[in-house]
């Protein structure tokens, strides 16, 4: 098999990954949630009609993004921002050695102050627990924990200090 084919068979296959990730693991915990912690669950509307030609990753990182932004409004706090190793574990069914840093992109899609606000303000100690490292697997920002992200993402907006 040439080294294109092979690479169209890799990218296929993340692709269908991704896609699966994106409609079986969005909003899913394992626990109940707690009266200090409400999570949001996944709820599809005509929003996916706006995914139409987007790549899988995009579709995934963007449905991501969304339930962040939609915070406010529900006042719930989705349960993959408790997933420290959120990188690793939506990386698809055999995590290459450069996965997708997936929780900068989404917190990098986030553009609604009120929602950062909502997670620098929660006592959730486990948004602030930093990712275990996998040997030989490299993710850029794999130092800081989604809470770091959040942070860097409220600065760099520049948002106000009052919410």
């Amino acid at each position: 098999m040439d080294f294109n084919k092979k690479r169209y068979v890799s990218e296929k296959r993340f692709h269908i990954a991704i896609t699966a990730s994106l409609f079986f693991a969005h909003g899913q915990s394992k626990t109940k949630p707690s009266k200090k912690s409400q999570h949001a669950t996944g709820q599809w509307d005509s929003s996916f009609v706006a995914s139409v030609g987007k790549s899988s990753v995009e579709m995934f990182i963007d449905k991501f993004a969304d339930s962040l932004n939609k915070m406010p409004l529900t006042k719930l706090f989705p349960s993959f921002l408790e997933d420290a190793d959120f990188d690793y574990n939506h990386a698809g069914l055999a995590p290459s050695h450069n996965p997708h840093p997936s929780r900068y992109m989404i917190i990098s899609k986030v553009h609604d102050c009120r929602a950062l606000r909502m997670i620098l303000d929660s006592e959730n100690e486990k948004y602030k627990k930093k990712p275990e490292k996998i040997e030989r697997i490299e993710v850029e920002y794999s130092e800081l924990s989604f809470y770091d992200l959040v942070k860097r993402r409220w600065e760099e907006m520049d948002c106000p200090l009052m919410y």
